[in-house]
């Protein structure tokens, strides 16, 4: 448990045990567990946030937002799981998972609203990432003009290359 804690700290790290790694690393299966089955279980959620044009004030479009309602917990942000979520590789089964419902959410809306989200730093570069949404917008139909990808600045800036289309 050591080793893998210190692991987890990153390069050149030592650690001793300590018993309390144990209730750290249950915690950790736990919330992998929770995380799995939150997936396949239904708990997610998404809140849509409008974007508005200031001049017609009229909404544009609409920013899906990810939620997980954590049964006996309540609703938690991806801020406090979305990190761990990668290091367990359940990210792209995540962002798939938004993507999809964002889709079939749009597909009831008028054609000239928009529906996006923000994809990680971590998936922007992700092999296969362009053939899993082409994939999701096939399956839902939806128009790929009616759907944004939303990248953080860090995500631009560690990918530049893939950001601006060069090399």
């Amino acid at each position: 448990m050591a080793l893998y804690h210190a692991k987890r700290e990153g390069r050149g790290q030592s650690c001793l045990y300590n018993p309390d790694l144990e209730a750290v690393a249950r915690e950790r299966r736990n919330l992998e567990q929770d995380l799995r089955d939150a997936i396949t279980c239904g708990e997610f959620r998404l809140h849509y946030q409008p974007i508005m044009d200031v001049r017609s004030n009229r909404p544009t479009g609409f920013e899906a937002l990810l939620r997980w309602d954590r049964p006996n917990v309540g609703p938690i942000s991806p801020a406090e799981f979305a990190s761990f979520a990668e290091d367990v590789g359940l990210m792209s089964e995540t962002d798939d998972w938004v993507v999809r419902e964002a889709c079939l959410a749009a597909k009831t809306w008028p054609l000239d609203v928009m529906v996006s989200f923000n994809l990680p730093s971590t998936q922007f570069s992700c092999p296969g990432l362009i053939e899993r949404i082409a994939k999701i917008l096939a399956e839902t139909r939806l128009p790929a003009s009616c759907l944004e990808l939303e990248i953080t600045e860090a995500a631009a800036i560690h990918n530049l290359g893939v950001a601006t289309g060069l090399p």
